[in-house]
Order: C-alpha cells, then structure tokens, then sequence
C-alpha cells in the first residue's frame, strides 16, 4: 500500500536528522526505547505515529514539527 506523501517526506526528513546529529537506527531505538524494526518500518515507508514522533524528536533534540513537512499556504 503506498504512503501519503506527508509521511514520506516525515520519513526523509527524520532520516536527515539522524544523518546531521550522526546517529544511527539501533542508537535512535536506544534513546527512544522504541524497537529498531518498528523504527526503521515507520521511518522507511511507513506512517510514524504521533508518540514516536515525539520520542523521535526528543532523542534527536530537535522539535517535533521540525521533522514534519512545511504547510503549504492555502491559495
């Protein structure tokens, strides 16, 4: 089933914050406590839940919308 383009760009965008802040998948899973299969299954094509979004931002000290895509303006 293909993903919403919010949660890809979701995805990418915590992908490049772990890339920026050196950590890897099994580190992010220590800090969050979250398991690195489900991590990496939300991260890469999946959708990443409100909760995880925060533990993710938290673990990578950075704020939650960060890691969302900008919102558009509507025309």
């Amino acid at each position: 089933m293909p993903t919403h383009p919010i949660a890809d760009e979701t995805g990418s965008n915590i992908r490049a914050e772990m890339g920026r802040k050196r950590v890897n998948m099994s580190e992010l899973a220590r800090r969050t406590g979250i398991s690195r299969g489900t991590l990496w299954g939300q991260i890469n094509g999946g959708t990443v839940t409100v909760d995880n979004l925060v533990l993710i931002a938290d673990a990578l000290g950075v704020a939650s919308s960060d890691l969302l895509p900008p919102i558009e303006a509507a025309s």
